[in-house]
């Protein structure tokens, strides 16, 4: 039901305030878009059929809480902006998975989500991932960082005040990755478990690797109060209504 609703509000997971069946219970929605309709028009569609079939009522609130801010290090940024034709077109704004992205000769697999191009290839002797994305929003670098548990549990915040796309290239220990697990010495991670995040991860925001390959960007994260946007879930039922 979290998935949902961040779909058709457009937020992220950490925005969503309500009970916790909401990340419990799963569904499975078959929907069918009408003739002529825009795919702009989808997220309004879902929260229409949320209403219609779970009775969801929600608001938004500002509230101030502790977060990681994404500020600009001393010395200035280190981006290299984005070409004037930018990424490929992926006119679908569907993300391809990894199994079906294009697989290049160099070893890496490239894949598109939105107007952002994402380039990655596993470093399986480092146990970490080397991602090089084009495109790149600020506010969408603080929401990989927070997908990738760079926040250490707070929401990151873009306050850079860079306001263009950029080439970014990170570094991610597969220590901040769900499910990947690194058997040193094994030559391939095991993603049958998660490993436990070593004291670098574990570690202030901006910490170890993650925190090493933010400054080579000129950027870095600070632990502050900030207001956050939060859509609060004022009721919801357990079960839809039926077909």
């Amino acid at each position: 039901m979290r998935q949902l609703i961040v779909e058709a509000y457009k937020v992220l997971p950490f925005q969503v305030v309500g009970p916790d069946w909401l990340t419990a219970d799963r569904f499975d929605v078959v929907c069918k878009m009408p003739v002529a309709s825009r795919k702009e028009d989808a997220p309004l569609m879902l929260q229409s059929l949320l209403a219609d079939r779970f009775k969801l009522m929600v608001h938004r609130e500002l509230k101030e809480q502790s977060v990681s801010a994404l500020v600009v290090a001393k010395g200035g940024p280190k981006l290299k902006e984005s070409t004037p034709e930018g990424p490929p077109d992926n006119s679908s704004g569907k993300a391809e998975p990894p199994e079906s992205a294009a697989k290049k000769s160099d070893g890496s697999t490239s894949f598109a989500i939105g107007t952002v191009s994402h380039r990655f290839t596993l470093d399986y002797a480092n146990c970490s991932m080397h991602l090089v994305s084009d495109g790149m929003t600020m506010a969408g670098l603080a929401a990989e960082l927070m997908n990738d548990d760079a926040g250490d549990g707070r929401a990151v915040v873009d306050m850079t005040g860079l306001t263009g796309t950029y080439q970014v290239v990170l570094d991610i220990p597969f220590a901040a990755m769900p499910g990947m697990v690194c058997t040193a010495g094994a030559g391939a991670p095991n993603v049958s478990g998660q490993t436990p995040r070593p004291a670098e991860v574990a570690s202030d925001p901006g910490g170890g690797r993650m925190g090493r390959t933010l400054k080579s960007l000129g950027l870095e994260l600070e632990k502050r109060r900030a207001p956050v946007e939060l859509l609060i879930v004022d009721h919801a039922e357990k079960r839809p209504t039926e077909n």
